[in-house]
């Protein structure tokens, strides 16, 4: 013995519509992402540069004072020598994702160290904590605005 229960959709055909609309807008999140992007790149330029700590909020060790004599004359600040590392800085949206990056190629040296230089991670490798876990969390905020009302 079973039950049946017939659902009547007259009239559904406007939420049916906001539904499907929803779910075309969740296969690419590249509208929304781009500025999320833009924005998580002036996170890292904040927390890196402005503040010499890591996008998590973690400081960072010094310069040894090695590095210091031969910058003699230019800025003592961590990871700022020319200026071109921060101006390499990429956030690229994808449909899904964020990816940041940097063009240049010493910037793996900095981020991961050497056996003569500590590491001193500037691009994100986790969103857990600290001002970048504030960037995701409004990057998840606006992803649901985005997928609910296509306001980006």
């Amino acid at each position: 013995m079973g039950v049946r229960f017939d659902v009547d959709t007259t009239g559904m055909a406007e939420e049916i519509a906001r539904i499907d609309d929803m779910r075309r807008r969740a296969e690419d999140l590249t509208p929304v992402l781009t500025g999320r992007a833009q924005a998580g790149e002036g996170v890292i330029q904040e927390q890196v540069f402005d503040r010499g700590q890591s996008p998590l909020g973690d400081p960072w060790a010094g310069l040894a004072a090695s590095t210091l004599k031969k910058r003699r004359g230019r800025s003592a600040q961590i990871l700022v020598n020319t200026g071109k590392l921060r101006e390499g800085i990429q956030g690229i949206a994808k449909p899904h994702s964020v990816v940041f990056s940097s063009d240049k190629d010493f910037g793996a040296y900095l981020q991961t160290g050497t056996r003569h230089m500590p590491a001193r991670p500037f691009i994100p490798t986790g969103f857990d904590r600290g001002p970048i876990r504030d960037w995701a969390d409004r990057v998840d905020d606006r992803v649901r605005r985005y997928i609910e009302t296509g306001e980006v």
